[in-house]
């Protein structure tokens, strides 16, 4: 087993854009001892979990798995471009903001641990890209973005995030966080497109579904969408004119809301990336839950 280990550092570090690689739950000292080597550090010893500059692994991971006579096939041809400069792929995102399949994710703040900041990018990552739509996973509350640490309004949002994202134009952009129907109308007139908001809390689940409803818990205390009280997905146009909302489902009011058909907003068919353990949640704070399952805050 040890000698694979330096293989399997290296292939997830080659293959991320993220700027940091975190490895959970460590309880065997062999393997401590061996991610120490490869430039890992403790970041959670209560929590047993190490984390590391992604560039960094990349570099001595490849080294040792070498030593073991491993051939290594090159990652993507862009993540290579990236490295020989002198880093993991990075795009200069603002607020610590992250690209994933479907668009981009930007953590809440410096509060959120590395750990559950792992968890809801890898959250993040999981759901399948929609083409022809950008999706933000952002948190949000009664009409504002948490990133950061700070709290934005819709017109701070578009200035000093989205002006600065490399957004298609004539795409819409769906605000993947808890209740940020109430702030669409206005980041739809500010960006000149249609944008799609939660009007309960915001759910991506392991079936790839995109869902907003009220919060419910299950007996392990972990957050799970309650489709007794469902929300809906309001779409905004910058025209300020009237639309039907989508219902609680977004991929199924996007394929059957006969407004919303002709924009081709169409799921990613193929390979997906593993899906997150449970349901995952961008909204507001919420109790304590169980470790699997994250209340995004």
């Amino acid at each position: 087993m040890p000698r694979v280990i330096s293989l399997i550092l290296w292939y997830l570090a080659a293959h991320t854009i993220a700027p940091t690689l975190t490895v959970n739950y460590i309880t065997a000292e062999n393997l401590k001892k061996i991610l120490g080597s490869l430039g890992m550090r403790w970041v959670d010893r209560a929590e047993m979990d190490m984390t590391g500059d992604t560039w960094t692994i990349a570099q001595e991971a490849r080294a040792a798995a070498e030593r073991e006579q491993w051939t290594l096939r090159d990652p993507r041809t862009h993540i290579i471009e990236a490295f020989a400069q002198g880093g993991p792929l990075r795009h200069s995102l603002p607020f610590g903001g992250q690209e994933t399949p479907s668009g981009y994710y930007f953590p809440s703040g410096p509060s959120v641990t590395t750990r559950t900041q792992a968890s809801e990018l890898d959250a993040a990552r999981s759901l399948l890209r929609l083409d022809g739509a950008t999706v933000l996973h952002v948190h949000g509350s009664n009409g504002t973005f948490a990133v950061d640490g700070r709290e934005l309004t819709p017109g701070q949002f578009h200035d000093e995030i989205l002006t600065r994202l490399p957004l298609p134009p004539g795409q819409p952009l769906i605000l993947m966080g808890c209740q940020t129907a109430t702030a669409a109308p206005e980041v739809a007139v500010l960006t000149g497109e249609l944008v799609f908001g939660a009007t309960k809390d915001a759910f991506t689940t392991t079936t790839q579904q995109i869902l907003t409803t009220s919060t419910g818990y299950d007996p392990k205390g972990r957050p799970v969408p309650d489709l007794a009280s469902p929300g809906q997905w309001q779409p905004a146009w910058p025209d300020g004119r009237s639309a039907t909302p989508l219902g609680s489902d977004l991929i199924t009011g996007l394929r059957n809301n006969p407004h919303t058909t002709h924009l081709n907003i169409t799921p990613t068919h193929g390979p997906l990336p593993a899906p997150p353990p449970d349901h995952h949640q961008m909204g507001p704070p919420q109790p304590a839950v169980g470790r699997r399952s994250r209340a995004w805050s």
